[in-house]
């Protein structure tokens, strides 16, 4: 199987990621093709089968066709695995976000979810009490801003003190809001604060053994559910394409049957949640 690696966003060269901020754009307003099952299940039988391997069909094409059947409910410790956003295979870059059916080896493109930063930060607050500034994270970032090396979180370079305690008081909200409500889902109603109602619930991917991984964004809710052991509203917005192919032939189910069968599996397997590391 082919191994992918990653690189870092900051080593991405500006026409590559406008170009796939282009062509995101254009998969969502083309998504809209693809709200019958009869043609995505083409469409996926054709890209699972595909001789050149790639990620394929974009994922909003999948979130047309398939809407809430791809939401999931999930513990605490279903996911151990959080997936690198940007991925390179021989010359090829892309963002690993942007489809619904994956290929590849994922080891070199996959982090232990414990050694996540966001999952570190999260855990750091609450056994510090929320005192953000007794944490080793927040001693670090000070040290790297005070030798020119900030971190960026949430799009911004904590490069004064100032933004590094804004931040972590935003993170410090979250956790009181989630503690509180639990994990809204994107289209909650009922309590709990709209500010802390995300625009998409966390993505997740299942990887060709049947692993699943979390894909980009959603960091915070993620490491908060971790570090509180309370279960998230997901959405699958990914599945291997040998996986795929491997539950095609158990069941004997057509792609759409073989994706939403592999859904209620994880429903159905999702154990009590607890706090994990």
């Amino acid at each position: 199987m082919e191994r992918l690696d990653f690189i870092h966003e900051r080593e991405l060269p500006f026409h590559v990621f406008a170009f796939h901020r282009l062509r995101r754009a254009a998969h969502g307003m083309c998504a809209s093709l693809m709200d019958e099952d009869a043609l995505l299940d083409r469409v996926l039988r054709r890209e699972a089968t595909s001789a050149v391997p790639r990620f394929r069909i974009p994922v909003a094409y999948a979130l047309s066709g398939l809407g809430r059947c791809l939401d999931l409910s999930l513990s605490a410790g279903a996911v151990p695995c959080v997936l690198r956003p940007i991925v390179r295979f021989n010359d090829w870059v892309d963002r690993i976000d942007s489809w619904f059916l994956g290929f590849g080896d994922w080891t070199g493109i996959c982090v232990p979810a414990w050694e996540d930063s966001i999952v570190r930060e999260a855990r750091a607050l609450l056994n510090a009490d929320f005192r953000f500034t007794e944490t080793e994270n927040y001693r670090l970032y000070r040290r790297r801003m005070e030798t020119g090396r900030p971190v960026v979180r949430r799009g911004q370079r904590l490069d004064t003190v100032a933004r590094m305690n804004v931040y972590f008081t935003d993170f410090v909200a979250l956790f009181h809001s989630i503690r509180t409500y639990g994990v809204l889902s994107h289209d909650a109603t009922g309590p709990g604060p709209p500010a802390f109602r995300p625009q998409r619930d966390i993505g997740v991917a299942v990887d060709a053994d049947g692993t699943l991984c979390k894909l980009p964004g959603g960091q915070h809710r993620f490491g908060i559910a971790r570090a509180l052991g309370i279960p998230f509203p997901a959405q699958l917005r990914m599945v291997h394409r040998a996986r795929l192919a491997a539950l095609m032939e158990k069941t004997g189910s057509s792609p759409v049957g073989a994706v939403l069968g592999e859904i209620e599996r994880l429903n159905a397997a999702t154990p009590p949640s607890s706090p994990v590391p």
